[in-house]
C-alpha cells in the first residue's frame, strides 16, 4: 500500500485518490491500495444497510460483491470528491434499485428505513391493527426520507447501519466534527417535522422524563403505541 494513503480515512475530499497514487507509485491505481480495515469496515457497513432493503440474503449479499466489483472497475477512473464511502454508497443505492426494478417489486425501489433510535415504535401487546399502524409509519418515514437532500440521506443512511456519531464523524474525515453532527441533527428534525405534519410525534429524551422509552412514536391523542391522530 502506499505510504502516502496510510494517513487518510475515507473522506479525504477533494483530493483526487487516483492522482495520489499514481504519483507514489507510478503506476495505475487500484482499490486494494486502500487500507485493508477501510475496506472491511465499508463491507460490514453496506450489509447492514442492504440488509435492511432485501430479505433474501444471499441477494443481498451479491449486491454487496456487485458494489465492490463496480468500485474496483471504476476506481481508476474517478474523482472521489466526497471520500469513497459516500461514493461506494452510491453505488450499493443504484444496485439496490436495479435488484427491485429486476424483481418488479417498484414498491420497495430505493427505500430507506427509519432511524431506530429516532423512531422506535413500541408494541406493548402486538396485534393486526399495531402491525398495520406500524407497516403505515414504516411507509410514511420511507417516503420522507427519500425526500430529504442527498448529503443529509447518507448520515441517515449511516445510522441505519449502527454507526455511533464520532463514528460517522470520522468516515468523513477531514469535515469538521460540528458540521457532519449540524447534518445528523437536521437530517432528524426535519424528518420529525414532517411527521408532525400527518399526525405523528416522536417524544425526544428531554420530553419523555424517563416515562417513555427513547424515540417513543405516537399519533394525537393515541394511548402511546405508534398511530396516526385524526382531527
Amino acid at each position: 500500500m502506499s505510504k502516502t494513503l496510510e494517513g487518510f480515512k475515507f473522506g479525504f475530499s477533494p483530493i483526487q485518490a487516483a492522482d495520489i497514487l499514481s504519483l507514489s507509485s507510478g503506476r495505475v491505481p487500484s482499490l486494494d491500495d486502500w487500507p485493508p480495515e477501510q475496506l472491511s469496515r465499508m463491507r460490514v457497513i453496506f450489509r447492514k444497510l442492504t440488509s435492511m432493503r432485501i430479505v433474501n440474503p444471499e441477494d443481498a449479499e451479491d449486491i454487496v460483491q456487485e458494489t465492490f466489483l463496480t468500485m474496483a472497475e471504476k476506481f481508476p477512473c474517478v474523482r472521489l470528491q466526497k471520500g469513497l464511502l459516500v461514493w461506494g454508497m452510491g453505488i450499493l443505492r443504484r444496485k439496490v434499485g436495479n435488484y427491485y426494478r429486476r424483481a418488479n417489486r417498484t414498491a420497495g425501489l430505493d427505500q430507506e428505513i427509519v432511524d431506530a433510535s429516532v423512531l422506535r415504535v413500541v408494541q406493548s401487546q402486538p396485534s393486526p391493527e399495531s402491525h398495520f399502524r406500524r407497516a403505515e409509519l414504516q411507509t410514511l418515514v420511507q417516503s420522507l426520507i427519500r425526500e430529504l437532500p442527498p448529503r443529509e440521506r447518507i448520515v441517515m443512511d449511516l445510522v441505519l447501519a449502527g454507526l455511533a456519531t464520532h463514528e460517522i464523524v470520522d468516515l468523513h474525515y477531514p469535515e469538521p466534527y460540528q458540521n457532519v453532527t449540524n447534518r445528523i441533527h437536521r437530517a432528524r428534525g426535519r424528518l420529525l417535522k414532517r411527521l408532525a405534519k400527518y399526525g405523528y410525534r416522536v417524544y425526544t429524551r428531554r420530553e419523555k422524563s424517563g416515562r417513555k422509552p427513547a424515540g417513543w412514536v405516537s399519533g394525537r391523542g393515541s394511548s402511546g403505541n405508534a398511530s396516526k391522530g385524526h382531527g
